[in-house]
């Protein structure tokens, strides 16, 4: 038996590729089919030339070998990703957690994470905090204290009465009345007083009583203790009529209701060098015969 190994080596040579054929020595138990052998490797030697001729004479004319640079640029890209992989780790680049960094997701170093309180603030519950502890309940607000209770109206009985220092203006006079409070608590006047003139206290009306002018607006005056306030009072001058039409008279006391009280004060008319007097007759053409205004605080005003 005959053991014909055949090595076939390519060797590129200015763009043309050859082909060697090696023959080792044959190991033959006869002459004869040493000889044979011979003869056999010979022949398939020049049919292999033969066939082989066509695709190297058109080797230099067809492009070189596609899949072999495909193969080359396949490994190129995979090492350059690999190079770019190790330098983004080394950076830090992103999604890449640089050696000694934070793994993604964990808190940064200086950096409250959401919902946790910022740093220098006191932690829920603790003291200064202004906030209930986890758990415990929050402190109910104090009930709101009673309201004030309101300013009672000023009694008779607590009030002092007096008369200032008339004044007048195109024939009419005006006479402040005065009320002093005299009771350890305050009390208020709102509106008018209710004034007539009477011959003595608890005697008969002197007169029609006062009308209601309203020519300022009612105000609530508060009369703290020793406080005054007043109600103008407002007289025509008899000079201004005839005798028979104002049929004046001269009086002495007052007598003062304050605001929504039953009870009256009285009050005595001080002497003067025009002493008071009040047109009792019926034809004044309209005049008021007795007037008074709201009470306002003070002793005088208009």
């Amino acid at each position: 038996m005959v053991q014909v190994p055949r090595a076939w080596q390519w060797r590129g040579e200015r763009g043309r590729l050859r082909r060697r054929i090696r023959f080792p020595a044959l190991r033959c138990r006869s002459a004869a089919l040493c000889w044979a052998a011979l003869l056999i490797a010979g022949c398939t030697s020049s049919t292999a030339q033969s066939h082989d001729a066509s695709p190297l004479s058109r080797s230099s004319s067809r492009p070189p070998n596609r899949q072999h640079d495909g193969r080359k640029d396949a490994a190129r890209l995979t090492a350059t990703r690999a190079a770019n992989r190790g330098s983004r780790q080394a950076s830090g680049g992103p999604g890449v957690p640089s050696p000694g960094g934070p793994a993604p997701g964990s808190p940064v170093p200086g950096v409250p994470a959401p919902g946790s309180p910022a740093p220098g603030s006191p932690a829920p519950g603790s003291p200064g905090s202004g906030s209930p502890a986890p758990g415990t309940a929050a402190p109910s607000p104090s009930p709101p204290g009673p309201p004030p209770a309101p300013v009672p109206p000023c009694a008779a009985a607590h009030l002092r009465g007096s008369i200032g220092q008339a004044t007048g203006a195109a024939g009419t006079f005006y006479y402040p009345v005065q009320l002093t409070n005299t009771a350890g608590s305050d009390c208020a006047l709102y509106g008018y007083p209710g004034i007539s003139f009477v011959t003595r206290p608890s005697g008969t009306q002197i007169g029609p009583a006062a009308t209601r002018i309203p020519t300022f607006g009612a105000q609530l005056v508060i009369l703290a203790p020793g406080a005054v306030a007043h109600a103008p009072v407002q007289l025509p001058d008899p000079a201004n009529f005839g005798p028979g039409a104002c049929k004046p008279r001269t009086v002495h006391w007052l007598r003062v209701y304050p605001p929504d009280q039953p009870a009256p004060l009285f009050v005595r008319v001080p002497a003067m060098i025009n002493p008071v007097r009040i047109c009792t007759g019926h034809h004044l053409r309209e005049v008021i015969a007795l007037g008074t205004f709201v009470f306002m605080p003070g002793a005088t005003g208009p």
